[in-house]
């Protein structure tokens, strides 16, 4: 009991810090287990870290959105201000943070979908991508932590380094590199 949570612990504190270093093939875990592992894909560690992925107070706002929308479902007319750690959450602020998560998503399931038309399984596909876009490692399928990304097309490769570069530079970074506005005086 007590080796199977110190794996399972490191395991996910090494996903979700992006340290991408694997001590157990996880793999050979039942599936609710590695289907843990790939939703801490998507985690991210804390803003202002250095770690990739979604960052956990975006995460921490969409949940408060969400709230939020429930309980304006109960009291249509009531004014419920998003506050995050006790200070007001501006609509701009909150807007932008949403907009976020469904870009990162979208560009997600565009990545996933080109990989899975190279070949590969949906496992495979889908985790190669959230892997590269969060800078975390290993990922599930052949691309697990006991194996690598040898095995890719050179189309795949190149899918995921586009993946990588997005999800490391941010992606409001990189499309503001192609705006013609960024370029103009």
């Amino acid at each position: 009991m007590e080796e199977s949570f110190r794996e399972a612990f490191f395991q996910v504190i090494s996903i979700v810090t992006c340290t991408g270093f694997a001590s157990a093939d996880y793999l050979q875990w039942p599936i609710y287990g590695w289907t843990l592992i790939f939703v801490a894909l998507f985690l991210g560690g804390s803003t202002g870290s250095t770690a990739g992925g979604i960052k956990m107070a975006r995460h921490l706002i969409l949940f408060k959105n969400l709230k939020r929308t429930f309980r304006q479902s109960a009291s249509p007319n009531a004014v419920i201000p998003l506050t995050l750690n006790g200070n007001h959450f501006s609509e701009e602020n909150n807007n932008s943070v949403l907009t976020f998560m469904v870009v990162y998503f979208l560009l997600f399931l565009i990545g996933s979908l080109l990989m899975f038309l190279t070949g590969l399984d949906v496992a495979t596909a889908t985790s190669s991508v959230a892997t590269c876009m969060a800078g975390i490692g290993p990922g599930i399928g052949t691309v697990g932590p006991v194996s690598n990304f040898a095995h890719l097309t050179d189309f795949g490769k190149y899918v995921l380094t586009a993946m990588m570069i997005l999800g490391r530079l941010e992606i409001y970074t990189v499309l503001l590199l192609f705006s013609g506005n960024f370029w103009r005086d």
